[in-house]
């Protein structure tokens, strides 16, 4: 698993595993991965491992039973929608309408793909080859749009500056571009060519549906974001929410 510098690689791990339960790789009362098994999975640290199960036990999602390992709790699955949901519907949402109000981008112009309800005036468009990861939802984004290209955001990134984006319009010339952070590449957050739904449609035939693949393969151009990295930082929960909030407020008390 490739780790993202925005957030601590438990959560990230929680996080996946939380995706796992969604796509019904692991239902109610089902055994998951042993601790020691998920770090060897993921090439992490044990502590690190344990950090997640603790922090998935702590919200209910999982449960222990001693000498046996861990389970996912009954409706798991449940409580993990309603709190993303809350999340995207409630504070994500706004704060992409805002952005896109500043790029002079009215509601029409976006398109919520993997998801079935989109807000009033948005189209909502469901992958066509769906638990394939974030390659999925781009396909199907793609296919729908109406322009030559795209600009793609993460739901759950609600605080990439506009400036950025404003410079990634500018700098993009065809294929893909994305904006790299700390010599990490951001593949959610970039400009695409409707073109390259074909190729996406390829990959995701085959056995791997990693978006990186699509990037080496279309040689994407990368644009460098030297601003704080935690305007890159991802809100899945709650929690994260509040921390979210804590580094907008401290934006508008120094911009």
């Amino acid at each position: 698993m490739t780790f993202a510098n925005d957030k601590p690689i438990f959560q990230q791990m929680a996080d996946r595993l939380c995706d796992e339960i969604l796509t019904g790789t692991y239902k109610d009362d089902d055994r998951i991965p042993s601790v020691r098994e998920y770090a060897v999975t993921l090439e992490v640290n044990t502590n690190t491992a344990v950090k997640a199960y603790e922090q998935l036990s702590r919200e209910n999602i999982i449960y222990n039973k001693r000498g046996l390992g861990y389970f996912v709790t009954p409706g798991a699955r449940e409580h993990i929608l309603q709190e993303r949901r809350k999340v995207f519907l409630g504070q994500t949402l706004p704060e992409l309408f805002r952005q896109m109000n500043l790029l002079g981008l009215g509601i029409e112009d976006i398109v919520v793909a993997g998801y079935e309800n989109a807000p009033a005036g948005c189209r909502a468009v469901p992958d066509i080859y769906p638990h394939r990861g974030p390659l999925s939802g781009l396909h199907a984004g793609l296919l729908a749009i109406r322009e030559k290209r795209a600009l793609v955001l993460p739901v759950d990134t609600p605080l990439v500056p506009e400036s950025l984006l404003r410079k990634l319009l500018a700098r993009h010339e065809s294929g893909i571009t994305v904006v790299s952070c700390g010599g990490e590449l951001e593949p959610l957050i970039g400009v695409y060519d409707r073109g390259l739904a074909r190729s996406c449609e390829r990959q995701l035939l085959g056995e791997n549906s990693s978006l990186r693949k699509l990037l080496r393969r279309a040689g994407a151009a990368a644009l460098e974001y030297r601003g704080d990295a935690a305007l890159l930082f991802n809100c899945n929960t709650p929690e994260e929410y509040e921390k979210i909030l804590a580094i907008e407020t401290r934006e508008e008390t120094h911009g």
